[in-house]
C-alpha cells in the first residue's frame, strides 16, 4: 500500500460554551485555517492531500486522526452550508466538463479567462469566510470598496493564466471545506451579528448568502457565456450546452 505522510501543527481550544476551535497548518506548504469540529478538520486534510496529487507534490498521510468531541450544529447555519456547496459543487461540475479548447476562452466584462475566473471563484472562498468570521464575532474586516479588487483581481489573473482543470478543482475542494467549516461553527446568534461591508451594514448571513454563495453563482454566469460565445465545433458545442444550469 502506497504510504502518504505530512507534517501539521494543530493548535486546540475548548471554550465553557463547549465549542471548539482548532488550528491547523501544513507545514510543508504553510496553507492554514481555522475549524470548528475535528471532522471538518480531517476533511480539510484531506481535500490538501487531493491538491498535492494534482499538483504532483508530496502525498501526506490520512491515517491519523482528531480524538475531540464534535459540537451540535443547528439547522440554519447547517442549511447554509448546504446551499454553499451545492454552489461549489456545480462550480466543480462546470470545470470538470469544460472542453480543453475553451477552457482559456475571454470573457470581455470580465477582464479575464475562464481559467482565472474559476479559480478565482476557489480563492475567493477563503477570503469572503474571514468576513463571515468577522462580522460573526463582532469584528468586522477593514474598509472595503469594489475598487479595493481592482488590483489584486489583475495581479490574480496575471499570476494563474496557466492554471489548469485539475488545479482548479483541487482547489475548489480546498476552500470549500474551510469556508463551510466557518459557517459550521456559527451560532444562530452569530449569523444574525451585522457589522460595515463593501459601504452597508450586513448580518453574516447576509454575506454568506448574497457573497459567499453569490460569488459563485455570479462567475459560474460569466464562465457560462464565455463557454456558449467561443467558437466551437459542434461536438464541443453540444458538450457546452449540457453546462448550463
Amino acid at each position: 500500500m502506497d504510504k502518504r505522510y505530512g507534517a501539521f501543527l494543530l493548535r486546540w481550544w475548548r471554550r465553557d460554551s463547549g465549542a471548539q476551535r482548532i488550528e491547523i497548518e501544513h507545514v510543508q506548504s504553510d496553507a492554514k485555517t481555522v475549524f470548528a469540529s475535528a471532522p471538518d478538520a480531517m476533511a480539510w486534510v484531506n481535500a490538501l492531500f487531493d491538491a498535492e496529487g494534482q499538483h504532483g507534490g508530496r502525498t501526506m498521510s490520512g491515517n491519523g486522526s482528531f480524538l475531540v468531541e464534535g459540537t451540535t450544529m443547528s439547522e440554519q447555519p447547517q442549511t447554509l452550508v448546504q446551499r454553499f456547496e451545492q454552489a461549489n459543487d456545480e462550480a466543480i461540475r462546470v470545470v470538470d466538463s469544460c472542453p480543453e479548447e475553451p477552457w482559456h476562452t475571454y470573457h470581455a466584462a470580465e477582464k479575464r479567462p475562464v481559467n482565472v475566473l474559476a479559480h478565482h471563484i476557489a480563492v475567493g472562498h477563503q477570503i469572503i469566510a474571514e468576513w463571515v468570521q468577522g462580522i460573526a464575532t463582532r469584528q468586522p474586516p477593514p474598509a472595503l470598496t469594489m475598487d479595493s479588487f481592482t488590483e489584486p483581481n489583475a495581479e490574480h489573473a496575471r499570476q494563474y493564466a496557466k492554471i489548469t482543470k485539475p488545479e482548479v478543482i483541487a482547489e475548489l475542494r480546498l476552500q470549500a471545506a474551510a469556508a463551510a467549516s466557518v459557517v459550521r461553527g456559527l451560532s444562530d446568534e452569530q449569523l444574525d451579528h451585522a457589522g460595515e461591508l463593501l459601504g452597508r451594514q450586513m448580518r453574516a448571513r447576509d454575506v454568506i448568502e448574497h457573497i459567499l454563495i453569490g460569488h459563485v453563482h455570479n462567475h459560474l454566469g460569466s464562465i457560462r457565456e464565455a463557454l456558449v460565445g467561443a467558437n466551437l465545433d459542434e461536438v464541443e458545442a453540444a458538450r457546452v450546452a449540457r453546462l448550463a444550469p
